[in-house]
C-alpha cells in the first residue's frame, strides 16, 4: 500500500511542484532577509539614526528565526512521515517525485493498457487507453501515436463488423453481403494497409445467441458479442465494478456475463459527470437500475439515467409510490413521483425484490440478505429499509449494504459460507456501525466507503479484520476486475 502510494503520478506530480517551491524558498528567503537586513542598516546609517540602528540589529535574531523554522519545519515533517504507522514512505516519495520516474510512470501504464487492449480488440478497452491519454502531454503520447491510431483503426473495424452482422442475424450461419464493407468503412478511419483483409469480402458468419464468429478468407477471426448496444460488457469471462467518487454519495456500474448494471448515484447533479464517463466506456444501455434504498440521495439519479441511456428494468425493495403512506419511507427524504412518472412513460419495467438466494438479474447473480421485513420506526425507515446484495462471480464475492447492515438479522438468518465476502461496500456513506460479529463473518479484503474520506468507523471495522479501507473520493473512482478467481482493486484519481 505504501509503494502505491508513492508510485502515483499524481501523488508524485504534487511532491515534485513541492519540492521545487521548497528549494525556491529556500533560495529566495535567505537573500530577501539578507537585502532586507541590510537596507535597514544601511537606511540608519545614512540618517544616522542610532535608534533604527539599534532596531536592526534585534531585527537580526528575529529574522534568523525565520530562517531556522524554513530549514526546520520539512525536516520534522520528514522524521514525522517516516515513524508514523500506516504513512507512505517519505523517503521512496521524494526519490521518487522526479519528471523522469513521474514519466516513466505514465508510459508504463499507458503501455498496459495499449497491450490489453490490443489482445482484447474490445472497446471498452480502447476507452480506457483514450481516457488516459487525455493526461499525458503531447512528448509523452509522441511515441505511441502510430500504434494507437492502428489499434482504433482495427479496434472499430471489429465494433463495426461485429455490430453489423450481429443486426443481421443473430444465430445460425449466414453469408454477409457486400454492402456490408461499405457500411463498415463507413465506420472506421481508413487504412488500406488494415482494410485489405476485408475489402473484398467473401467470409461466413456461424453463430449463437451470444456470439458471433466472423471467418475471413484469409484466416482471420473475429468474434463478436451479440450485445451491439454495449460490446465492453461482452462475456469475456471478467466483471468489472466500478466505485465512482461523488462525494458522499453511492455510485456503482458493474459490467459482465453480457450485463451492465447501475446502483444508485445520488442526485441528478451529482450523477452528470458518471455519465460521461459511462458513454465515454461506449456503454448506451443500462439492463438493469438498481435502487439499494428509496432514499432521494440514492435514487433521484435514476431520473437523470432514464433519460440518457436505454433502460432494460429498474429494481427497488420497496413500492415507488405507496412507501410513504405505509410509512416505510418518509416524505422529506424520498420524492418518488418524477421517478415513477419517468419510468411509465418510458414503459421501463419495474421489479421489486426482496430477500432470495441465487437472483439472478440479467446474467449476475446476486444472494439478496436483508431487508427480511420492512420497517416503519426510526428517523428513516428507508435507510433501514436497503437491500443488502452480494454479487457472485466465480468464487468472488462483493457485498453492497445501501445504508444498513442489520447485522443481527443478517447474521442470525444467513451462514457464514454466505456471507463471506472479498469486498464490502460500507453502508450509510461510511457512517454505520457494522457490529463485530457480522465484521468478522464478512470477513473482507477491502472495505469500500463512498466518501470523499475514509470514516473512523469503516477503520476501526477495517482494523478487526486486516482489510484495505479505501475511499471513493470526490471526482475519480475505484474499479474491481475479477474472472472469478483473481481480484484487483485500483484507485484513479479523476474521470477525464
Amino acid at each position: 500500500m505504501l509503494l502505491d502510494v508513492c508510485l502515483s503520478k499524481g501523488v508524485l506530480e504534487i511532491i515534485r511542484i513541492a519540492k521545487i517551491i521548497m528549494n525556491i524558498i529556500s533560495i529566495v528567503a535567505p537573500l530577501l532577509l539578507m537585502f532586507s537586513i541590510m537596507f535597514k542598516f544601511i537606511k540608519a546609517i545614512y540618517h544616522k539614526d542610532n535608534d533604527a540602528f539599534e532596531q536592526a540589529k534585534r531585527n537580526i535574531v528575529s529574522n534568523v528565526k525565520v530562517l531556522l523554522l524554513l530549514f526546520i519545519i520539512p525536516f520534522i515533517v520528514g522524521i514525522i512521515l517516516s515513524i508514523v504507522p500506516d504513512s507512505p514512505n517519505y523517503k521512496q516519495c521524494m526519490d521518487n517525485a522526479t519528471s523522469e520516474v513521474i514519466s516513466q510512470i505514465s508510459k508504463d501504464e499507458l503501455e498496459k493498457l495499449i497491450a490489453r487492449a490490443e489482445e482484447s480488440l474490445n472497446i471498452y478497452d480502447y476507452n480506457m487507453v483514450t481516457i488516459y491519454i487525455d493526461s499525458l502531454s503531447k512528448e509523452e503520447l509522441e511515441p505511441y501515436k502510430d500504434r494507437i491510431e492502428k489499434l482504433k483503426i482495427s479496434v472499430y473495424a471489429k465494433y463495426a463488423t461485429c455490430t453489423i452482422s450481429s443486426k443481421n442475424d443473430r444465430s445460425a450461419s449466414i453469408i454477409i453481403q457486400s454492402k456490408v464493407t461499405d457500411e463498415v468503412l463507413k465506420l472506421i478511419y481508413t487504412d488500406d494497409n488494415y482494410l485489405t483483409t476485408i475489402k473484398e469480402p467473401s467470409y461466413t458468419v456461424e453463430g449463437n445467441p451470444h456470439s458471433i464468429t466472423v471467418k475471413f478468407e484469409n484466416g482471420e477471426v473475429i468474434t463478436c458479442s451479440t450485445h451491439p448496444t454495449n460490446p465492453e460488457a461482452e462475456d469475456s469471462g471478467i466483471l468489472k465494478v466500478y466505485f465512482f467518487g461523488v462525494g458522499r454519495f453511492d455510485s456503482y456500474l458493474i459490467i459482465g456475463n453480457d450485463t451492465t448494471i447501475f446502483i444508485d448515484g445520488g442526485y441528478e447533479s451529482t450523477v452528470k459527470d458518471v455519465i460521461k464517463f459511462i458513454k465515454k466506456l461506449g456503454i448506451t444501455k443500462i439492463d438493469a437500475l438498481i435502487g439499494s434504498h428509496l432514499h432521494d440521495n440514492h435514487i433521484k439519479a435514476h431520473v437523470a439515467m432514464v433519460k440518457e441511456f436505454e433502460i432494460g428494468s429498474a429494481y427497488y425493495g420497496d413500492v415507488l409510490e405507496t412507501c410513504v403512506k405505509r410509512r416505510t419511507c418518509i416524505q422529506r427524504a424520498t420524492n418518488t413521483n418524477a421517478l415513477v412518472k419517468i419510468l411509465n412513460e418510458k414503459g421501463i419495467p419495474i421489479t421489486y425484490i426482496g430477500p432470495e438466494l441465487d437472483y439472478k438479474i440479467g446474467n449476475i447473480n446476486f444472494d439478496i440478505v436483508a431487508p427480511q421485513n420492512l420497517v416503519t420506526s426510526g428517523g428513516y425507515p428507508e435507510n433501514t429499509n436497503s437491500l443488502n446484495m452480494i454479487l457472485k462471480f466465480g468464487s468472488r464475492k462483493i457485498y453492497f449494504s445501501g445504508d444498513n447492515i442489520r447485522s443481527s438479522e443478517v447474521y442470525k438468518n444467513y451462514s457464514s459460507d454466505i456471507l463471506d465476502v472479498d469486498v464490502l461496500k460500507y453502508p450509510h456513506h461510511g457512517l454505520a456501525t457494522v457490529s463485530d460479529e457480522m465484521i468478522k463473518t464478512l470477513s473482507p479484503e477491502y472495505i469500500i466507503v463512498p466518501n470523499k474520506q475514509v470514516s473512523d468507523a469503516a477503520k476501526s471495522r477495517g482494523k478487526l479484520v486486516g482489510a484495505k479501507v479505501m475511499a471513493t473520493g470526490s471526482s475519480g473512482y475505484i474499479l474491481l476486475e475479477t474472472d472469478g478467481t483473481d481480484l484487483t482493486v485500483n484507485q484513479y484519481s479523476s474521470r477525464e
